[in-house]
Formats: structure tokens, sequence, C-alpha cells
């Protein structure tokens, strides 16, 4: 699994740009203030999906489900309805 994240985290662009356009869904893109995900790559994914949402949680790193479930929730809650 682990050369799946780097080959994800490292490739240049793991999406085609067109994917992003297809999608038609509610999005949002939530980081780690201490992710391995770049703050940088994370607002490219948010500019490329049309009307989504970028939320950058501080204090955490990409294991933000187990280190504060309680912020999480929260967005997420906020974010469905």
């Amino acid at each position: 699994m682990h050369n799946n994240i780097d080959r994800m985290v490292y490739r240049k662009e793991y999406f085609p740009t067109s994917v992003y356009d297809s999608i038609d869904i509610p999005v949002m893109i939530v980081l780690g203030d201490r992710d391995m995900i770049s703050i940088e790559h994370g607002l490219e994914m948010y500019r490329l999906i049309k009307n989504s949402q970028y939320c950058v949680l501080p204090n955490t790193t990409h294991e933000v489900f187990a280190e504060r479930p309680d912020l999480i929730n929260k967005m997420a809650i906020d974010f469905f309805k």
C-alpha cells in the first residue's frame, strides 16, 4: 500500500484533469496542516473541481479521523447538511 501512496503523492498528475472536470457532486477537500499531502496540492484539486470546498484542519496530519474525530465529524456534518 505504501507504494501506491508514494505513487499518488509524488506523481505530477495522479488523475488527468479531465477527471476533475467531470465531477458534478459536492466535494470537500480536507487536509491537515501537518498532512503528508501538501497544502498546494489540496488547493490545486480544489481549484480543479467546480463548486468544491477546501478545508485545512489545524494541528492534524493525514490521520485526522483518529486524531480529531470531533473536528472532522463536525466538518462532515456541516458539509452534508
